[in-house]
């Protein structure tokens, strides 16, 4: 049996994808400019046991925490991503805090999801859960 905890949390940001023309043509090229989307993010943590090691609601204070604290803009009034990708989002936060699984998401539309292969977990500061 696999057992996992996760949280699910959305967060309002704006992004771009200044190469998108280059890359995919004329049909999307205003994605090179700013846009905003309220970001949709899901992560999951294997755990051993089932009174869990992790505490999922401090898990998503942890990653809002995180995201504020890194990617705020006071001139947007949200988080600002500049050029990442959904899924370069989902590595930043699958490496910062060892998630086996995170999905980004464009307004519960479109999306990236991310597994860690074989499973293992990387919990970092896990001190500050």
């Amino acid at each position: 049996m696999k057992s996992v905890v996760g949280i699910n949390i959305k967060v309002e940001g704006i992004h771009n994808f200044p190469q998108v023309e280059e890359v995919f043509g004329k049909e999307v090229n205003y994605l090179k400019y700013d846009h905003r989307h309220l970001f949709g993010i899901q992560a999951e943590y294997e755990v051993t046991d089932l009174d869990r090691e992790v505490e999922f609601i401090m898990m998503s204070h942890e990653v809002k925490k995180y995201l504020t604290e890194n990617y705020w803009s006071t001139a947007h009034q949200c988080c600002y991503f500049g050029a990442m990708s959904c899924e370069m989002i989902a590595k930043e936060l699958m490496d910062r805090f060892g998630f086996s699984m995170v999905k980004v998401d464009e307004d519960g539309e479109n999306y990236a999801r991310l597994t860690r292969e074989g499973g293992e977990n990387l919990l970092k500061g896990e001190e500050n859960l």
